[in-house]
């Protein structure tokens, strides 16, 4: 795989949960703190701990200590490490981060779980409410998660529409027919079916032009960079969908209940 150089140092959260393998740094340039702090991590970071199998805190463990004083003059010589962040809940439990240094730079070769895995591990809750295109936003995650950005705007774009046929679906032909409403922009079709979407989806419209001009304009390293707030977006639209299929549930049910009250009572 292609060799990619970042070009802003990651904190070490990013670097170990959010870079995809074979993304490097320059260390030349770079605070000598900032290669010292990714190589001796110790400190805390959140993340999902796939065997709890819920979120947690995981704490770095490093191989050997050594301060940032003797790290300095050799900083930048080849090498080779790894980082271990162990679950506090389970010290069974681990992440493992591998990187080597060649030449001045530090590149990220390995990791376990993959940042696939981790990345949807705390998704299985919109299986219900995306249904069949369940597999298509794991698809655009685990794309992202290997540093393929425009792949990974291609199936999230597919799942935003999707979710604006079902709300066309609901509404019915008396609000538009299924012909005039094909003829519409994406960004008119929402204006009519506001009633019908998640109101987050009404307010960032505009998400799925952004997803278009990634999949058509940007390379990969600029829709990785955009990827993270626009997943989020979409989770917030499916979160609120998820609570208007709860909430029509719950009514239903309440509704049937009162009713076979009533007539109990009568």
């Amino acid at each position: 795989m292609k060799m990619k150089i970042l070009k802003d140092f990651p904190s070490p959260r990013e670097f170990f949960i959010e870079t995809p393998l074979y993304h490097t740094v320059n260390l030349k340039g770079y605070d000598v703190k900032k290669a010292f702090e990714i190589e001796y991590f110790d400190e805390t970071i959140d993340s999902h701990c796939i065997e709890c199998d819920r979120q947690g805190v995981f704490r770095g463990k490093s191989s050997h200590y050594m301060n940032l004083h003797a790290y300095q003059p050799n900083y930048l010589d080849d090498g080779e490490f790894e980082v271990v962040l162990n679950c506090t809940r389970n010290n069974d439990h681990s992440m493992h981060f591998y990187f080597v240094k060649r030449k001045g730079l530090l590149l990220k070769v390995g990791q376990t779980p993959s940042l696939a895995d981790l990345a949807t591990s705390d998704i299985e809750k919109y299986r219900k409410v995306l249904g069949n295109k369940y597999s298509e936003f794991t698809r655009a995650i685990g794309l992202a998660a290997n540093g393929i950005g425009i792949g990974s705007y291609s199936y999230f774009r597919r799942v935003f529409y999707d979710l604006i046929d079902r709300a066309h679906e609901r509404a019915g032909d008396d609000l538009i027919s299924k012909e005039e409403f094909q003829t519409l922009k994406v960004k008119d079709k929402i204006k009519t079916l506001k009633d019908y979407l998640p109101k987050v989806m009404v307010k960032n419209a505009n998400i799925y032009s952004i997803l278009s001009i990634g999949i058509h304009e940007l390379d990969e390293e600029e829709c990785i960079k955009y990827y993270k707030t626009l997943k989020t977006g979409i989770e917030l639209i499916l979160d609120e969908e998820i609570h208007r299929i709860e909430h029509e549930i719950k009514t239903k049910e309440i509704t049937d209940e009162i009713g076979r009250i009533s007539g109990n009572l009568k």
